[in-house]
This record gives C-alpha cells, sequence and structure tokens, in this order.
C-alpha cells in the first residue's frame, strides 16, 4: 500500500500510550505533603507522587513517558498570492463557522485567524473552483466531514489543513484520520501543530493562498468593532461552549442575486415616487426593508465580535500559561 502525506501528519499526530507500571516497581509511601498514606513511590526512579496518585518519573526512568516531536508539521506545497488582500471581496469566518464560494459568488476569498487549538480546514474543486473554508474547534465531533462531503470529490479536490497545537493534537489526529477515511489521501498544504496562533485564507478563482504573517487582522480580513455588543461577549461564549459543536454555514449571496436586489429596490423607488396614493404604505415598507438590513448588519457584528473578544482570551490564557 503506498503513502501519502496524509500518513505522515497522522504518524507525526499518533498520540503516545501511556505505560503501565508493574505491581512490584510500586510501594505506598506517607505523603511528601502531610505525611499521611496515600502516596505512591517508583522504585526505579524514587520519584514520589503526590494525592492524585500520578508519578511523574525522571526521564532515565524506563516509565518516562516520551514527549511527541513538537511542530509544526509541514507537508505539500501552497501557491503563495503576492498581492495583498481584496478586502472587499473576502468574508470572515469564525469559529464554528464555515462558508462556501463559487466564482459567481460576491465574495470571492474566504479567510479566518485566531486558530490557535482550533483547525483551519479548506478544500478547492481544480474544476468548479468550488471552494470551502472552516474555523473547527472540535476536530473530533463525529458530523464534522459531512459539509465537505456534501460539496466535493477527493478525485478533483485540494484539501487545505492549518492549524492546531501540542495540547489538543490528539483531537487534530482524529481529524486527519477521518479525513483519510473520507479518500483524502493527498493535502495540498498542511501546516499544523503550531506554537503560533495561525490565521489563513484562499482565493477561490486562482488558488492562491495567504499565511499568517501575510495577513492583516483587520485590515485584510474585515472585522467591525462594536463597543455595544461587548457586554454580551461572556454569556454569548458561555452558551457557544454549551452548545452543539457542529459548524454553522455563513451563506454568502451571488452576485447576481446582489444585483437583482438593486434593482428592484430601484424600481420599488421610482414606483414609490410615481405613486402618492399608495405612499403611506410604500413608506412602512421601505422603513421595514431598511430595519431588516439593519438588523442583519448588527447580527454580523455581533457574530465577528463575539469572535474577537474570544480570540483576545485565548492569547492572554497562553500568554499566562508562558509565564510559568
Amino acid at each position: 500500500m503506498s503513502t501519502t502525506n496524509i500518513d505522515e501528519l497522522i504518524k507525526s499526530t499518533r498520540p503516545i500510550p501511556p505505560i503501565t507500571m508493574l505491581p512490584s516497581d510500586i510501594e505506598e509511601v506517607p505523603c511528601v505533603y502531610n505525611g499521611k498514606p496515600g502516596c505512591l513511590k517508583c522504585k526505579i526512579c524514587g520519584s514520589v507522587s503526590g494525592r492524585t496518585r500520578e508519578i511523574y518519573h525522571t526521564y532515565k526512568c524506563i516509565y518516562s513517558i516520551q514527549e511527541p516531536e513538537g511542530g509544526p508539521f509541514v507537508v505539500g506545497e501552497r501557491l503563495v498570492s503576492k498581492a495583498r488582500i481584496d478586502r472587499s471581496l473576502c468574508e470572515c469566518v469564525l469559529q464554528r463557522e464555515y462558508a462556501v464560494i463559487t466564482p459567481k459568488s460576491s465574495k470571492l476569498i474566504l479567510g479566518t485567524y485566531a486558530a490557535g487549538p482550533c483547525v483551519i480546514l479548506a478544500m478547492r474543486d481544480r474544476n468548479t473552483f468550488r471552494t470551502i473554508l472552516s474555523h473547527i474547534d472540535y476536530p473530533a465531533e463525529p458530523t464534522i466531514m459531512l459539509p465537505f462531503d456534501a460539496f466535493f470529490d477527493p478525485e478533483t479536490t485540494d484539501v487545505y489543513i492549518v492549524g492546531g497545537e501540542d495540547s489538543d493534537i490528539e483531537a487534530v489526529h482524529a481529524l486527519l484520520n477521518k479525513l483519510k477515511d473520507y479518500n483524502y489521501t493527498t493535502i495540498k498544504f498542511g501546516h499544523i501543530i503550531d506554537s503560533n496562533s495561525n490565521a489563513f485564507a484562499i482565493d477561490c478563482r486562482t488558488g492562491e493562498t495567504w499565511l499568517d504573517d501575510e495577513i492583516i487582522v483587520p485590515d485584510d480580513i474585515p472585522i467591525t468593532v462594536n463597543k455595544e455588543q461587548r457586554r454580551i461577549t461572556g454569556a454569548y461564549f458561555n452558551e457557544l461552549m454549551m452548545s452543539s459543536a457542529s459548524l454553522k454555514k455563513v451563506t454568502i449571496p451571488s452576485r447576481k442575486s446582489l444585483s437583482l436586489n438593486t434593482s428592484s429596490s430601484s424600481s420599488s423607488s421610482s414606483a414609490l415616487n410615481s405613486s402618492s396614493s399608495s405612499s403611506s404604505s410604500s413608506s412602512s415598507s421601505a422603513l421595514a426593508a431598511a430595519g431588516a438590513v439593519a438588523n442583519s448588519a448588527v447580527s454580523e457584528n455581533k457574530r465577528k465580535n463575539n469572535f474577537n473578544q474570544s480570540f483576545k482570551r485565548k492569547t492572554r490564557k497562553r500568554n499566562n500559561r508562558k509565564k510559568y
């Protein structure tokens, strides 16, 4: 059986199985903290457990757990764009979201950022240029591959996977195995288990990509700041953590539908000016439409700002861990 580059990533992220100690190599000893019985001691290296009865062996001990090789693990190649992202053509995909675009969509570039323990998974059909990008925070979710399986054929699809950390390596390993189960055996570009927070964007028309420092947030990937939404951010993320980990689709209209909406709104305005008898009802309709647009804008701002605040909190937690 031939080896593909996804096998390289699966091997690099394979969890190290725990080592079971022989009863003859363990003895019960008084706890070093309070002198009471209840702790364990390794007879090989002399390490003593705490009250959790978990022994941290010295590196020379036969029971010492070998640390996995650190990342990032990189396979494949990507088409690097030499130009900055055109923010007017870019749609930002946030945590637990995915979006699908084609060259006929109003947005032609998909991008996301702040993937630390999260994983960015993107696919692009080489024939139709249909492209999907997702920001996955729970790669082990059983249904995580459904949106990809519905749109793409492994024979004609380029796969991109970016992100993940050492703390979540088992989940990344599970996602790689899912990709292989769905016959995505060759990765166009993989950059995983990075200690940094990753960003990634892809142009559906050309397959050009941007990675990490090649992206400036929010100049390239537009993020709207709405101070009014900061008060509910905490409640939103408590709800998010308790909800299902399945992905939510971001709907991106086609350019044709946008032009039709523009022309229909123009004709509605013309009819409103020519018909004075129905001016009252037409004004109400116009106000209702304006209200719907405003509500949609507020909802979009809320979605992006909540994610922005989460990114800042995760960065502070990561920095605090590094201090100790």
